[in-house]
């Protein structure tokens, strides 16, 4: 039976160099835990740093979250079997967690809603039970904003077109605000929590979408509505601002030119290239 690792890589580096050889980067490794059952994916570190919350496969469409923590000891179950739940997002609190899960459907259907869950920051046990945020389906969410208030989530319905949209909903539930047409990536708060930094799909010299004549524009908008301001462009992949520090952008490339993403490049907002992180081959 194939065993799974789940490792958390550690840069003590915030930026490695574009000449840096994998010896110099400065990257340490920590296994976590081992499993020869468990198929565990989405890992996400708690703020401060002591947790790690994640989805585990329990088989088709069906995941549940648990946590454990970031030195290592057991898996600590958040949600119980018979679900969808997946890609929790840590509020900046510590103490609440959202994600995506399919426990609001009464027919057997598999649309997911955004919901949240208290979380006790000294044992890393569930505090009372989920609690349904959104009512639309949703393909999935950014991390919640910096002041806990807002949660933005990306829908493909509410349009003639089919046109997924990027909107914004207070965290405790109510209505929600539609900012904008959305392309890829994941949405991110500016520290503040007044705008979304977010990545849009926009055609080049006329031709449809999707197609090779496509580019990913990263804007910037209101929580409040508005005119989204374009920051940057790229023809090859997503761009995405640094959750946290909204100075800098991430980008996937690939080092070979085919194959997954296998390389991080850091660059201003303005598209001035800062650093570059190789990522392990496995």
């Amino acid at each position: 039976m194939r065993t799974r690792h789940l490792v958390a890589a550690l840069l003590v580096s915030a930026v490695v160099s574009p000449n840096a050889s994998p010896a110099q980067s400065g990257s340490v490794i920590t296994k976590i835990f081992t499993s020869d059952s468990l198929a565990a994916v989405d890992a996400q570190t708690s703020p401060d740093g002591r947790w790690l919350v994640l989805s585990v496969m329990r088989g088709p469409g069906s995941s549940s979250l648990f946590i454990t923590r970031t030195a290592g000891g057991p898996l600590i179950q958040l949600t119980s079997d018979g679900h969808g739940d997946m890609r929790a997002r840590w509020f900046a609190s510590g103490d609440r967690i959202v994600f995506l899960s399919d426990r609001p459907n009464r027919d057997g259907g598999r649309q997911r809603y955004l919901m949240t869950l208290g979380i006790d920051p000294a044992t890393g046990k569930a505090v009372g039970a989920p609690r349904q945020v959104s009512s639309e389906p949703v393909v999935y969410q950014g991390p919640p904003s910096p002041d806990g208030r807002w949660l933005s989530y990306v829908t493909g319905l509410g349009s003639a077109e089919g046109q997924a949209e990027l909107k914004v909903i207070p965290a405790t539930g109510g209505t929600p605000r539609t900012l904008a047409e959305f392309g890829a990536g994941t949405p991110i708060f500016s520290r503040d929590s007044r705008y979304l930094y977010f990545t849009a799909r926009e055609r080049i010299r006329g031709a449809p979408c999707p197609a090779q004549e496509c580019q990913f524009v990263l804007k910037k908008v209101s929580v409040e509505g508005g005119q989204a301001q374009v920051l940057s462009a790229s023809a090859e992949f997503p761009l995405m601002v640094l959750a946290g520090d909204e100075r800098f952008t991430v980008q996937g490339a690939l080092r070979t030119g085919v194959g997954p993403v296998d390389r991080v490049i850091l660059r201003t907002l303005d598209g001035r290239d800062v650093g570059v992180i190789d990522l392990p081959d496995r």
